[in-house]
């Protein structure tokens, strides 16, 4: 897990060189807080190579032999204590921006990221409402020919209903005619025989 600013902040090194202090073994265990973290031995002689420290008063204290030369845990083991920098008012606000800084990064990327989603679905919007357009267009010429279509029927149904009345307003005038022929034949023929002519 990566550390944060704070501890980032907090485990800087001094802008100048830190203080150091060299003390017996013994007094930097007795200093308030302080226990082994860690420690690192010969196998074969069990002297230790590196032991280091940790306090709250201290950032760390490190002990280390040099190759070759003998020495063994006494009173007379020498440790170098590097003293702990606290976090300053200053490191305190650098922590705040660097966090609010990566805070603003991840929005950034969010942002993008939901711009990038929002393209894609007004892309899909677009499709969809010119596939509803090109549905309504076609719904509309379909009416609109529908439409024409049915007028043509109905002009045609009255032509066909008009023909048909015309022929039989026809077929009456020539019946009446034929009547009106044959009554006045008829007429004709009462006539001739009042006169006294033959009879055929």
């Amino acid at each position: 897990m990566d550390e944060s600013a704070f501890d980032l902040a907090a485990n800087r090194p001094f802008l100048d060189s830190p203080t150091k202090k060299k003390w017996n073994w013994r007094k930097a265990l007795r200093l308030p807080q302080t226990r082994v973290v860690e420690e690192e031995e010969d196998v074969e002689e069990g002297i230790p190579l590196c032991i280091t420290y940790r306090s709250d008063d201290l950032l760390f204290a490190n002990a280390s032999l040099y190759d070759g030369e003998e020495y063994k845990v006494n009173d007379d083991f020498v440790v170098e204590i590097e003293e702990q920098r606290g976090l300053t008012a200053v490191d305190f606000q650098h922590a705040v921006l660097q966090e609010r800084e990566q805070d603003i990064r991840e929005i950034n990327h969010s942002m993008r990221y939901m711009n990038e989603i929002q393209r894609d679905l007004a892309t899909v919007v677009n499709q969809q409402e010119e596939g509803i357009l090109q549905i309504r267009d076609t719904t509309l010429e379909t009416m609109h020919q529908t439409a024409g279509a049915l007028s043509h029927l109905i002009s045609l149904q009255q032509r066909m209903a008009t023909v048909r009345k015309n022929r039989r307003f026809s077929f009456w005038v020539a019946g009446v005619g034929v009547t009106a022929t044959a009554g006045l034949y008829w007429m004709m023929s009462l006539g001739e025989n009042e006169d006294g002519s033959p009879q055929h």
